[in-house]
């Protein structure tokens, strides 16, 4: 590989060398004449003093409130800016016109240097081959610069020689491939100076991560640092060095590609100062903002403390330890983020203007576009967020609590801004949005258990013929029986319906703990089942089909 490179560089260098050959080898264009060494001296008629003429009589030159200044580019250059309107002609129309008639000028195969002539009382022409290229009015000259006519003219009839200059260079066949010569090997140099980059910054990861692997735990020993955190951000300053220098090459190598051909010269001379005067830009706009972000950031930290003791208070509240107003234990903690959501809007408000560029159209679009799309996107959530706080200051239940919600009968392990989470007996956990909570009814079995416990129940139905008070004993038995029932209160039973062919008979017995309420109801029936068929009576329910051989015996109270 790096016998390959050597070949290539010698063959670039050699072709460089060839390229470049001896000025005089190189093919010279008829009629050439080198541009002025210094500003042209103007004719004597010409009047260079910066004493305003007197007004044209006949309207012939003006200035337009309604013309907007333009800037007379030819090749790429910046001639001067035209500002006035002659004969009618705004100073749009002029550029038009100069630029065509340069093009005229330029497209026969002689080129004469440019002259100046006089137009009194209105300013100055500049002529190549008898062409007008440029008109110079009086009018045209800014009204706040020092310059006078004659600089002003002088300075264009420079440019005009300059480019003059740089088409008869075009006109070369020599200078031409001399210019793609020089453009191909600075291109080559480009491509092994980044791939020489890219190769040391391989080998100094290669370094930094074997030194991480042998030396982390025992600086992390000494000095109770983390190597491989300052490792990461080494890692990261390399790279970045790394892609500022290739930056900084790709600017020089464009900067320097262009200048080698006279059309895009102009581009080339401009690349470095556009690239530093962007720099500048936004350097001056960090350094005028400075003010403004020290604004910003008091206005923060203020918020910041603002919230913080609201925090506390708030906290205070939701452990017990003082009673706010209105504010309950369980609706302290969404009651606590929502003052901070509150604190920090106001403060985003508050910091808006000083926001840079927050004054720019570009600014106010964005911030248009962003509210559009949470206005539209966020509509589901917002709804979501919105049952969140109407199910928190309801207070229908809280974690911890043992809920029945639609289908799902569960522990409450989860209460936030977009859903309720529920663990099962099986332990599932169930995820139910709050807007589908805020639309079902929710049963809470812990809310007013107290401490006689939430009542557990559960109905049998037996036939006529088993005397009802016996029934009643049955029953309470199988609740005494049952762990995870309370002896007291006593377990007590209900006849809730008398039916045509059996009694309904309710069981009802106080919880200890509402979580285990499936699990106790399920030894509940078992027992229930084992002190009936002890008591020798069936848990059926009978129906009426024809009347028995031997009628049922009365039942006897005692």
């Amino acid at each position: 590989m790096i016998r390959t490179i050597n070949l290539i560089a010698v063959i670039g260098f050699f072709l460089g060398i060839l390229l470049a050959g001896p000025a005089n080898a190189v093919e010279q264009p008829l009629e050439v004449s080198p541009p002025p060494a210094s500003a042209p001296v103007l004719p004597a008629a010409v009047d260079s003093s910066p004493a305003e003429p007197a007004s044209p009589p006949d309207n012939m030159v003006v200035l337009n409130p309604d013309s907007q200044p333009v800037d007379l580019v030819i090749r790429n250059r910046k001639i001067l800016t035209l500002r006035a309107d002659v004969a009618g002609a705004n100073p749009q129309q002029r550029v038009n016109t100069l630029q065509q008639n340069f093009a005229g000028a330029v497209s026969g195969r002689g080129l004469s240097e440019p002259t100046v002539k006089a137009f009194p009382p209105y300013g100055f022409v500049i002529q190549i081959n008898h062409v007008n290229v440029a008109t110079i009015a009086y009018l045209d000259l800014d009204p706040l610069g020092n310059k006078p006519h004659d600089q002003v003219v002088a300075e264009t009839l420079e440019i005009f020689s300059q480019i003059l200059a740089e088409i008869r260079e075009e006109q070369s066949t020599g200078q031409m491939l001399r210019a793609v010569g020089f453009a191909l090997l600075a291109t080559f140099a480009l491509a092994l100076a980044s791939g020489l980059l890219a190769f040391i910054r391989k080998q100094l990861l290669r370094f930094l991560e074997s030194k991480v692997e042998t030396t982390s735990g025992h600086l992390a020993r000494i000095t109770r640092l983390d190597f491989r955190k300052v490792a990461v951000l080494v890692r990261r300053g390399i790279t970045f060095t790394v892609v500022v220098l290739i930056i900084f090459l790709v600017c020089t190598w464009l900067a320097y590609v262009l200048k080698q051909f006279p059309y895009t010269r102009p581009w080339g001379e401009g690349v470095w100062t556009y690239v530093l005067g962007t720099l500048r830009s936004m350097g001056l706009v960090v350094v005028h903002a400075l003010p403004n972000l020290f604004k910003i950031v008091l206005i923060f930290l203020f918020a910041r403390l603002i919230a913080r003791l609201g925090s506390m208070l708030f906290e205070a509240a939701e452990a017990g330890r003082i009673t706010l107003p209105g504010v309950f234990p369980e609706t302290a903690r969404p009651t606590r983020r929502i003052f901070v959501a509150i604190v920090y809007v106001l403060a985003l408000v508050a910091c808006y203007p000083y926001l840079p560029g927050s004054g720019s159209d570009a600014f106010k679009g964005m911030t248009v576009l962003i509210g559009l799309m949470i206005s539209m996107g966020g509509s589901g959530v917002i709804n979501q967020a919105m049952s969140g706080l109407v199910l928190m200051y309801t207070r229908a239940h809280q974690v911890g609590d043992y809920v029945r919600i639609g289908e799902t009968e569960g522990v409450v392990t989860a209460l936030d801004m977009l859903a309720t989470k529920i663990r099962t007996s099986k332990r599932e956990e169930v995820t139910i949005p709050n807007s589908v909570v805020l639309g079902t009814a929710t049963k809470n079995f812990t809310r007013l258990a107290g401490k006689d416990g939430v009542i557990l129940h559960t109905a049998v139905t037996i036939g006529y013929n088993a005397p009802w008070r016996k029934v009643h004993e049955i029953l309470v038995e199988a609740a005494n029986r049952t762990d995870g029932l309370k002896k007291q209160p006593p377990a007590f039973v209900m006849q809730t319906a008398l039916s045509d062919f059996y009694v309904e008979y309710q069981l009802n017995a106080h919880l200890e703990h509402p979580e285990t309420r499936m699990a106790v109801l399920g030894k509940l029936h078992s027992n229930i089942q084992d002190t009936f068929n002890e008591a020798g009576i069936a848990i059926v329910s009978p129906h009426y089909e024809a009347d028995p051989a031997n009628p049922m015996p009365p039942v006897t109270t005692t």
